[in-house]
């Protein structure tokens, strides 16, 4: 028995692997035909206003004249407080009054020099009167000169301690300042965001501000531009989840980085409007609106010693049409040429014949 079952093991096994020999693996699909090298790729000329031609780094500089910090311009004991952080101040509003003594002593001291040069002029009115008629000495005349010189040197003195503490010279007096207190007052108009002064202590001009203002002014953004930018372009600035804000051009450096050929160019939000410093995004470069200009890929211009071309799709075969290249940005150029957008061109061109 177990002879006959192994003999039948033996013929089943034998049959199998003669079926799988006549059977074989199934035929490979056939390959699809290689496309033709003839054939081009057909692509439509854009608008260039709906085309960013760059988008380039930007940061949001520090504007000046939207941070000031009010110090005394002489050491004095605070004597009054006009503001808390929070409020809002116009430029020359009175923030704090400081008992000054310097300033105080230099008023009355220009205050007599004054006195002195009035008394000085009279009396060298009345001595060139009597010069005429030989009545007095050239001595006296030169005396009265130099006393009236000493009296405006020291005018002049004092008017320049009153001028550094922002008393000018109007001829009115200053609330307070007969009680030596000085109105210290907003350079900028904006919020008050913090106040340091206490009420009777001694301040000195190396200390800690009296008073930090913020205000606002039209943001300055600078950006990294790697070629020269169009003329005529629309600029935009992209921040992060916000909406566009066009920009105008302020100015370029004509200076060029050595590290990747890059120069600086400098934009303000139009209209102004205030964004916080430092903060970063990119400024879109769009092409202006003009009859005659199109994008189109870098690779479908072609060139000859008469000029630059593209080949256009007609009916009867492409077609070489002259253009001119505006600028060149990445992949992308800017031509003026009679065709308007959507004009299907070939993709790629040789570089040269047409």
């Amino acid at each position: 028995m177990k002879t006959a079952a192994a003999r039948w093991a033996a013929f089943t096994a034998l049959l199998l692997v003669g079926c799988q020999s006549n059977s074989g693996p199934p035929p490979a699909p056939p390959a699809p035909p290689a496309p033709s090298s003839a054939e081009a790729r057909w692509v439509p000329l854009r608008a260039a206003e709906a085309v960013a031609l760059a988008e380039l780094p930007a940061t949001v500089l520090p504007t000046g004249g939207t941070q000031a910090l009010v110090n005394p311009p002489y050491a004095g004991q605070v004597v009054r407080l006009h503001v808390r952080p929070g409020d809002r101040v116009e430029a020359g509003q009175v923030l704090v009054e400081i008992m000054m003594p310097t300033v105080v002593t230099a008023a009355g001291e220009r205050a007599a020099a004054r006195t002195k040069m009035e008394a000085y002029r009279r009396r060298l009115a009345q001595l060139r009167a009597l010069e005429a008629e030989g009545l007095v000495r050239s001595v006296d005349l030169s005396e009265a000169d130099m006393r009236l010189s000493e009296a405006r040197a020291d005018e002049q003195r004092a008017s320049a301690i009153l001028r550094s503490a922002g008393i000018g010279d109007t001829g009115a007096p200053r609330p307070g300042l007969d009680r030596g207190a000085v109105p210290l007052r907003s350079p900028i108009a904006g919020t008050v965001t913090e106040v340091t002064a206490a009420l009777g202590e001694t301040r000195d001009t190396a200390g800690a501000p009296l008073v930090r203002i913020a205000g606002t002014a039209s943001a300055r953004i600078e950006a990294r531009a790697p070629e020269r930018l169009m003329e005529g372009a629309r600029f935009e600035l992209v921040m992060v989840n916000g909406d566009p804000i066009p920009l105008r051009l302020v100015g370029v450096s004509p200076v060029v980085d050595p590290r990747d050929g890059s120069t600086a160019a400098w934009f303000e939000t139009e209209p102004p409007r205030s964004l916080r410093a430092g903060l970063t995004g990119k400024v879109r470069v769009v092409p202006p609106t003009a009859a005659g200009l199109t994008v189109a890929p870098r690779s479908a211009v072609g060139r000859t010693s008469a000029g630059t071309f593209v080949r256009v799709r007609r009916p009867n075969g492409p077609a070489a049409v002259p253009v001119k290249v505006v600028l060149t940005s990445g992949a992308d150029v800017v031509i003026d040429s009679p065709l308007s957008a959507g004009t299907e061109i070939a993709e790629r061109v040789p570089e040269s014949g047409p």
